[in-house]
Order: C-alpha cells, then structure tokens, then sequence
C-alpha cells in the first residue's frame, strides 16, 4: 500500500473519492500498513508512513471510514498514541485529527 500512498492521499481531496476509496477497503489497508510500519526509521517508509497517515485522517471524515476506525479501536488507539509520538509533525497532526474524529470531547 506504500507505493500507492500517494496516489491514495491525492484522492482523498473530495468526497466522491473518498467514498470510492471507502467502498474499495482502503482505511483497512491503509491502518494495516501504518500498523506494520509506524514505528519505521527507514526514510522511505517514514514517507509511506505520513502519507497514510494524511489519507486515514481524511478518509476518518467519512462515516465510514470513521465506523471501521471505531470498530477496530483496540488496535487503531495504540498505534494512533505511538503516531502521536512521531518526529514528523504532519504524522502528529494527522493522528490528533483522527483521535479527534474519534472521540470529539
């Protein structure tokens, strides 16, 4: 999915896209990657890792991609808390905006 990564953050700029990304399954792709790869200090995954990071926050604004990230909370928090850890401030600001989706109090 990393070598996708940018062709998916660059969808994810409407809503139209966005459904259409939803409905092909890529908020699980997308988490499954940042899930294998979100502690990575290898430069190039580190860039696979913010652009997934982006399209999840912007695919969290849709009901469905918000519904999948509640639904997998238990695995999606610990590695949203570890995102919020990161070096790379787009990478914290993409989590903060997810964890706020989430849980907006």
């Amino acid at each position: 999915i990393f070598e996708l990564s940018d062709c998916i953050a660059s969808l994810c700029t409407d809503s139209e896209s966005r459904g259409a990304l939803l409905e092909a399954g890529a908020v699980p792709e997308l988490f499954a990657a940042l899930h294998k790869h979100h502690e990575t200090t290898d430069a190039v995954e580190r860039k696979g890792v913010v652009t997934c990071t982006v399209s999840l926050s912007r695919l969290a604004v849709e009901p469905g991609g918000l519904a999948w990230l509640k639904e997998h909370d238990k695995e999606v928090s610990p590695v949203l808390q570890s995102l919020r850890r990161s070096e790379d401030e787009t990478v914290r600001a993409a989590a903060l905006a997810i964890e706020f989706q989430l849980d907006p109090s």
